[in-house]
């Protein structure tokens, strides 16, 4: 385990806001808990991957129902409950959010459903709704992530809201790693009307990407309305070429 990492454990004021928030249910300590748990760094057991490139990936916990939650620790107290082999297993911190988005991402196709905190004390379950109502509160929106199982119908965008093009043109210079962007409006199947798709060329993972530009267009939303953020494949940029509209070229 790396001691320089366990050193740096966590704060739990969280945990103070949370007792105080179940004995007095008021809006101001609602918020007061919100902002600090997004505030707070966790302590993540990582066990490293037998395949190519051998990366080190959040342990994975999985309840009596089958549910699949990221354990984190609020300090080494907590951690030291930590029943399982430890042998193959390092330490890092993480933020809320960094566990936030590894959920949203989700690359080994785990389906996690959210946080367990502290699963092996006085445990803290958080699901992807919750996280979201946590996100809602704080900064005036929330992600998640949708699968399209019964697919996603492109159309042409009916509309660029004033201003965009050039905020995210702002974001795109200061990121060499972006090559090209599209806007398009999207229906997934059962979804009543179609939503902005901001279809991103770029190298790299969408958790080193995409809480930037999801801040960069919340301004210029209207409230209620939602928009999608999608990493471009070339069958979505063919599709991209002839309905949507270049907003960013490298």
């Amino acid at each position: 385990m790396d001691k320089k990492t366990l050193s740096c454990s966590a704060n739990s004021y969280w945990a103070e806001s949370l007792k105080r928030l179940q004995q007095e249910p008021t809006q101001e300590n609602e918020r007061r808990f919100f902002s600090e748990i997004k505030n707070a760094k966790f302590l993540v057991p990582c066990v490293k991957s037998e395949q190519p490139p051998n990366k080190a990936y959040p342990a994975v916990l999985n309840t009596q129902k089958g549910e699949k939650f990221l354990p984190a620790f609020s300090d080494l107290v907590e951690f030291e409950k930590w029943p399982f082999d430890r042998l193959n297993v390092s330490v890092s911190e993480f933020s809320f959010d960094d566990l936030k988005h590894i959920i949203l991402e989700d690359q080994q196709k785990q389906n996690l459903v959210g946080i367990a905190i502290n699963p092996f004390g006085q445990a803290l379950l958080l699901r992807q709704s919750q996280i979201a109502q946590i996100d809602t509160a704080m900064q005036g929106m929330s992600a998640q992530r949708v699968n399209h199982e019964g697919g996603l119908r492109l159309l042409s965008p009916e509309g660029l809201p004033s201003g965009l093009k050039d905020g995210l043109e702002v974001l795109f210079r200061q990121k060499p790693e972006v090559c090209q962007a599209y806007l398009l409006s999207a229906q997934g199947t059962g979804e009543p009307a179609p939503h902005l798709l901001f279809l991103i060329d770029f190298e790299g993972t969408e958790a080193g990407l995409f809480p930037q530009v999801a801040k960069a267009v919340q301004p210029y939303m209207k409230q209620g309305k939602t928009f999608e953020l999608m990493k471009a494949t070339p069958r979505l940029l063919q599709s991209a070429t002839k309905k949507g509209e270049l907003i960013y070229q490298c």
